[in-house]
Order: C-alpha cells, then sequence, then structure tokens
C-alpha cells in the first residue's frame, strides 16, 4: 500500500490524494523518493493546486 510505502498514516494519504491536506514539504520528500523525482517538483504542484484553489 502506498500509506506504508511513505511510512504515513492511511488517513494522511488519503486526505493529501482527495485535497483535504496539502502536500507538506516532508510529504513532497517522501514522494519524491519513492516516485524517483524532486521534492521541488511536489512542492510546485501544491503550489498550484493552492493557488488555483484561492482564485
Amino acid at each position: 500500500m502506498l500509506a506504508d510505502r511513505l511510512d504515513v498514516s492511511r488517513r494522511t494519504m488519503s486526505e493529501a490524494l482527495y485535497e483535504r491536506r496539502p502536500i507538506t514539504p516532508d510529504m513532497a520528500i517522501r514522494l519524491g523518493k519513492l516516485l524517483d523525482n524532486s521534492a521541488v517538483l511536489r512542492t510546485q504542484v501544491q503550489q498550484t493546486v493552492d493557488a488555483g484553489t484561492a482564485r
């Protein structure tokens, strides 16, 4: 399960996936390591989502 691989609770993972919780820098790092891409990319994606939600 994805939550297990990221070492986070299932609730935390679910809330992040359904945009009820922001992608924190810590989560970005975990995702980056798992998906073999940069945490900066994940953080930029979250900022884009946040900007779209604010409008």
